[in-house]
């Protein structure tokens, strides 16, 4: 009688998929690993606490000036 060797085809099929998980899960890193390295962006450099470039200091004043305007307005028709 001969012995067969190989491990049960259940075992071999979760194998199988696990080692794709893997190799999906590694390509994946690899990728976005590529990705940050060959497209250095500011936004992925910047720490917390400095301030953004997007952020214009001029339009961050008008709004505050615009608010003061519109609460001054609105408390003057509350008194009335």
């Amino acid at each position: 009688m001969p012995i067969s060797l190989s491990k049960p085809a259940g075992r071999n099929r979760r194998n199988r998929r696990a080692v794709t998980a893997l190799i999906i899960y590694c390509a994946v890193c690899a990728g976005l690993l590529g990705y940050f390295l060959v497209f250095p962006d500011e936004a992925t450099q910047m720490s917390q606490a400095q301030p953004s470039h997007f952020v214009q200091q001029g339009r961050y004043e008008g709004v505050i000036a615009n608010w003061a305007k519109y609460r001054a307005r609105s408390l003057t028709a509350e008194a009335k």
